[in-house]
């Protein structure tokens, strides 16, 4: 008489240590998800981590012609994060549920002077 394992063929499923390890990185998310969406709401935006005038940001858009979220994203173009100066390049994109037509996308690029641990705007790229 055959035991029920060695005829039956074997399932082919997760471990359980790689099941725990899913659940643990789901559940990782859906907090930082959840503290996300908390600073948003109380503080309107969020400032993605990085150094120098490049960073990049979300934030929420609540005039009543236009709501829903918008994203900017600066990338360098000249300059160094750890020297004098800087010239950053910054896209700007919405995702609105309500709008009037005039929140388009845009770019534009400004240079940035260090004073201490501080960057102060000197104005718009050279062309």
């Amino acid at each position: 008489m055959q035991t029920p394992s060695e005829g039956a063929p074997r399932s082919r499923g997760l471990s359980p240590a790689v099941g725990c390890a899913v659940i643990a990185l789901v559940a990782l998310l859906g907090g930082a998800a959840c503290f996300g969406f908390g600073g948003l709401i109380s503080r309107g935006e969020i400032r993605l981590p990085g150094a120098g005038p490049a960073r990049s940001r979300v934030w929420l858009v609540r005039e009543a012609e236009n709501q829903g979220l918008a994203v900017s994203r600066g990338s360098l173009l000249s300059g160094s994060e750890d020297g004098p100066r800087a010239c950053v390049e910054t896209r700007v994109s919405f995702l609105l549920w309500r709008s009037d037509g005039t929140a388009i996308p845009s770019r534009y690029c400004e240079c940035y002077e260090r004073e201490g641990e501080e960057w102060k705007s000197i104005g718009e790229c050279p062309p």
